[in-house]
């Protein structure tokens, strides 16, 4: 029974990094053009995203707010399509002094199969450097809310450096760092005391659409991310999840996908 509840664990926590990550950390990267000195970003209303799982260091201040809708199909475990739900805002100042985020993300949105059985409460701070164009943030997901899975998951926290290459009109933004719990390996057998290491790599073709590779949590995705239309925020991030079939009880590749829109005030 013990190995069956690990597996389970293991199953539901594949299931909310990469829904639960995508949600926030593409949703909190939309405000990344504020950030970002090239001409043709600025003309942006959002970035495309440079994550498809992995923490961002950038962090969104005050006056800003996201929500976001995401889903996976064929879930570690289960087999169907399971959704979330996240929205946030940002506080403080990251470039002037130090900006910070707070969020919810609320799992299986569909009726089918456990609407809203879990909750997240997330929190992170961090400071951008515009002269290096780099971003660093602490963070910490799961701090507190609901689950009602029979092993509930513990907080995980999380260090992330996001640093921007100006590729002439082709920016690299690239996320790296560790974290603990959620972002070990999804094979460990006790994540909760295991830190593992994420990085994400986003290649910008255009203001409009980046190409992303991530390996968070053992984990590789490979995606894109779009901004339809200049002046509107509203960032679709489409990827294949667990192309090195790394997750437990995942015997294919799943189609993972997110809508997140972010305005200020």
């Amino acid at each position: 029974m013990e190995i069956m509840a690990v597996e389970k664990m293991a199953k539901k926590n594949a299931t909310s990094v990469i829904l639960g990550s995508l949600l926030l950390f593409s949703a909190v990267s939309v405000q990344g053009v504020e950030f970002f000195s090239e001409d043709r970003y600025d003309q942006m209303a959002a970035m495309p995203g440079s994550s498809l799982g992995a923490p961002s260091g950038m962090v969104s201040g005050w006056g800003s707010v996201f929500v976001a809708l995401g889903g996976l199909t064929h879930t570690p475990g289960a087999d169907r399509t399971d959704g979330s739900l996240a929205f946030g805002m940002g506080m403080g100042d990251a470039v002037k002094s130090v900006g910070s985020a707070i969020s919810l993300s609320i799992g299986s949105v569909s009726p089918d199969g456990g609407a809203g059985e879990r909750g997240a409460l997330n929190f992170s701070i961090g400071k951008f450097f515009t002269g290096p164009q780099l971003g660093i943030a602490l963070g910490a997901v799961n701090v507190a809310g609901w689950n009602d899975l029979t092993v509930k998951p513990k907080h995980s926290a999380y260090l992330a450096i996001t640093k921007i290459f100006p590729v002439e009109d082709h920016p690299i933004i690239v996320n790296v760092g560790a974290g603990s719990n959620a972002f070990a390996d999804v094979q460990e057998v006790k994540p909760e005391s295991e830190v593992g290491a994420f990085l994400a790599i986003g290649v910008y073709l255009s203001p409009h659409i980046s190409l992303i590779v991530d390996h968070t949590s053992g984990i590789l995705t490979v995606g894109t991310s779009i901004v339809p239309v200049a002046k509107v925020p509203l960032v679709i991030t489409l990827g294949a999840f667990d192309v090195n079939e790394r997750v437990p009880n995942h015997d294919s590749v799943s189609f993972v996908g997110s809508l997140a829109y972010s305005f200020t005030f």
